[in-house]
Parts: C-alpha cells; sequence; structure tokens
C-alpha cells in the first residue's frame, strides 16, 4: 500500500510542514491547496501578533515620554537621572525593535520564495492547480516596500526612539546640572528618528534586494 502525502516523512523523521515531501508523490493534489491555506493562516496570525508587540511598545515608549518630561519638575534632580537612564534604555529598545522587524520581512520573503517554489513544482505536475494561488517568484514584494506595514511600524518606533534618544540628553545634561531647553527634544529626536530608521531598517533591507 503507498504512502498517503500525510504520511510521508523526511529522512530525520520529522514530518514536512507541508504533508509532501516530494512533489512526484502526491496522490491528491488538494494537499498543496490545504499547505498553503495553513501557512496563510499561520503568517496572517504572526502578523497579527508582531503588531501587537510593536504597539505595545509603542504605547509604552509614550508613556514613560510624558513620565520623564513631568516627574522631573516635581521631583528634583536624582529623579531626572533615572529618568534619562530609562530613556536611553527605551531608546535601544526601539533599535532592537527595528532589528526585529528586518529579521521577520527578511524570514517573510524567505518563506513565500519557498512556497513559489513548490507552488511552481505542484503546478507543473498538476496544472488545474493554475489558478490557486495568486502570486508567482516574479511578484514577490521587494525586500524593503516604504509603504508595507513593516516599514510604517519600523518608522513609528525610529521617531519614538530618536525623541526618546533626546530626551535621555536632555534630561541627562539636567542631572549633571546644565539644563537644555525642551524644545531641543524635538529638534533632536525627529533627526535622530529619521536616522535610525535609514541605518537600521531601510538600508539593510536595500543591502540585500
Amino acid at each position: 500500500m503507498s504512502a498517503t502525502p500525510s504520511e510521508i516523512r523526511d529522512p530525520s523523521g520529522i514530518r514536512d510542514p507541508s504533508g509532501i515531501r516530494d512533489p512526484s508523490e502526491i496522490r491528491d493534489p488538494s494537499g498543496i491547496i490545504v499547505a498553503e491555506y495553513n501557512y496563510l493562516a499561520q503568517t496572517a496570525f504572526q502578523a497579527n501578533e508582531d503588531r501587537a508587540r510593536v504597539a505595545q511598545f509603542f504605547l509604552t515608549s509614550v508613556g514613560a515620554f510624558g513620565a520623564a518630561i513631568l516627574a522631573p519638575l516635581r521631583e528634583g534632580r536624582p529623579l531626572t537621572a533615572g529618568f534619562a537612564v530609562l530613556l536611553a534604555l527605551l531608546a535601544g529598545f526601539g533599535g532592537l525593535t527595528i532589528y526585529k522587524l528586518v529579521a521577520l520581512r527578511r524570514a517573510w520573503l524567505g518563506s513565500v520564495m519557498a512556497m513559489n517554489h513548490v507552488k511552481g513544482r505542484a503546478v507543473a505536475l498538476y496544472p488545474e492547480l493554475e489558478g490557486f494561488f495568486p502570486w508567482r517568484s516574479d511578484e514577490i514584494p521587494k525586500r524593503y516596500k516604504p509603504n508595507s506595514l513593516g516599514a510604517l511600524n519600523a518608522m513609528a518606533v525610529a521617531v519614538i526612539s530618536g525623541l526618546a534618544l533626546a530626551a535621555a540628553m536632555v534630561f541627562g545634561a539636567l542631572a549633571l546640572g546644565q539644563p537644555l531647553p525642551l524644545v531641543l527634544i524635538l529638534g533632536l529626536g525627529l533627526p535622530l528618528g529619521a536616522l535610525l530608521y535609514h541605518l537600521l531598517y531601510r538600508r539593510p533591507l536595500l543591502r540585500t534586494s
């Protein structure tokens, strides 16, 4: 009795996520459609999870940023120094978040290219599958897409990180007895945010396009 697609395993004994090791062994072409649907469902779930994490970082940063503005006016220099450190840490966490968005973008595109390879083999063997797959290898989005969800999230995180870093500088100077005007938070923060976005998100993706 021949094995069904769901029973085929690779030599390591680990089941292939699609349930198919070799397209030539496909007995029921509906298996590739099920695998494609499962892939889309998993990536959609992961996208929602990552958007939630980015939104959580955004709210945390804004809350800490507002507290850093107000608290030193009431509490004095020691707390000012503490918030300067906190804001610097938040800026660093923002950089790590942008790096994660880059890694997720690359991983997503790698999965899409791998799935397109499988789909191409399946369509070659079973032409009736042609109409099920909207994307082909030459239609895969570029690694850097300015209006993508990942790019917009990275831009928001970069702006908040730039403002947090500028605020850390301002309140650090205040803690050292060298007060600086608060307007420098905007004056320094926005350019720093743009620089972080370019160096940590846009440049790495363009370099690997």
